[in-house]
């Protein structure tokens, strides 16, 4: 993999994790099927790697720590099968429900509230 394609994974990745992390967590808790990355789990790791060592060929040691700081996260992506099983037995739970739907449409707000201060900012 070239250092263009790597960086362009870690972008898509980065926003990834901004935006769709969140309502995952919430509706898988740790265990979301790795089949919703926007790219395989190897090659998003593939690429975190390149970067971070392009960035320490720079002397970009802030970088590297904060391309790092997002391989954990790779972690609560499990085989696809295993996640949608554990899922349905939290879906079949209404205590799990009761206390997640209410949660869903907030998050929706927070991003937007978000956004709109960046963009005041600007």
């Amino acid at each position: 993999m070239d250092l263009k394609l790597a960086d362009r994974i870690r972008l898509d990745w980065g926003k990834f994790l901004e935006i769709s992390n969140g309502p995952l967590m919430l509706v898988f808790m740790a265990k979301i099927p790795q089949g919703v990355l926007p790219y395989p789990k190897e090659k998003i790791v593939e690429a975190l790697d390149i970067i971070a060592k392009h960035f320490a060929e720079n002397g970009n040691e802030e970088a590297i720590k904060i391309v790092e700081s997002t391989k954990p996260y790779l972690d609560m992506y499990i085989d696809d099968k295993e996640a949608m099983s554990t899922a349905a037995g939290n879906f079949n739970n209404k205590g799990y429900l009761d206390a997640i739907l209410p949660k869903l449409p907030q998050g929706q707000k927070d991003l937007l509230a978000e956004i709109e201060l960046i963009i005041n900012k600007e």
